[in-house]
């Protein structure tokens, strides 16, 4: 899992998990680039997106759009996007992902808008991208669930809110076996039922 799914979501419910199983040993691993759960030996894992390996088993806990978000004396500083071409003057703060070429693809019921960020900065990890929005370094695409507390505290606001990103899923994924431990299934069956991202 990556550092803010298990800094936001799994720890607070792990918690209760180890007083209740305390024969379960837990052993984390954060990673914000995808693990091979078969090649490295990992029993479970939450990811972002559905796996296409029919070696292993996702089951889904979440998904959510996109949505753009920015610190509000940013956009005192430069000015509040009206229309969607608006964003292409502002400063991005974007994820570093394969094939990214500058473009941010926006959605609007059925309208497809594609946004060309020329000033931006660029992060390998959701976590820092986070930081670095509500601090106002820029407007940055983010899933609503992980910034539930920078938007409570003032640090965040939606930008252009009937525009929104690609939807996303969070799944719970495992390999596929026979014979899954009872410690694995234990704690897949308690994270299902905690509905960590609600």
């Amino acid at each position: 899992m990556n550092h803010d799914i298990g800094h936001h979501f799994v720890l607070p419910a792990i918690q209760e998990f180890v007083k209740q199983y305390p024969q379960v040993h837990i052993d984390f691993v954060l990673d914000d680039d995808r693990v091979d759960l078969i090649s490295e030996e990992v029993d479970l894992a939450i990811q972002i997106g559905i796996p296409k390996d029919t070696s292993l088993i996702a089951r889904l806990l979440y998904e959510e759009d996109f949505v753009l978000y920015a610190h509000p004396e940013f956009l005192e500083t430069f000015g509040y996007p009206k229309t969607i071409d608006d964003l292409n003057t502002l400063y991005w703060v974007v994820l570093d992902l394969p094939n990214w070429n500058n473009a941010v693809r926006l959605h609007k019921q059925n309208s497809t808008k594609i946004v060309y960020s020329r000033v931006f900065q660029r992060c390998n990890s959701p976590f820092m991208v986070q930081k670095m929005a509500a601090s106002g370094m820029g407007v940055a695409l983010m899933l609503p669930a992980t910034m539930r507390e920078q938007v409570s505290a003032g640090q965040l606001v939606p930008v252009l809110p009937d525009w929104h990103g690609e939807r996303t899923a969070f799944s719970l994924v495992y390999p596929s076996r026979k014979n899954l431990p009872q410690r694995i299934r234990v704690l897949i069956d308690y994270i299902v039922k905690a509905n960590i991202f609600a």
